[in-house]
């Protein structure tokens, strides 16, 4: 082994820790996904959810004496 095999040796099996926990991260989401994908709740949801365009505002309203002066 070269010095830089043995200086780096330990640090790769901590990147392999790391993508085996995102992967299994990605895996467990993926199959929750899969198993919720027939809710009523999300088609609602996705049906009746605030859009931009839909949105309200409120204006506040002129004084009255304004005008009438």
């Amino acid at each position: 082994m070269s010095d830089q095999d043995e200086q780096y040796g330990n640090f790769d099996k901590f990147i392999d820790d790391i993508v085996r926990r995102e992967q299994e991260a990605k895996d467990k989401q993926k199959a929750y996904a899969e198993s919720h994908e027939d809710n009523p709740a999300l088609e609602y949801n996705k049906l009746y959810r605030e859009l931009p365009q839909n949105r309200t505002y409120m204006v506040p309203l002129l004084p009255i004496n304004k005008w009438g002066e």
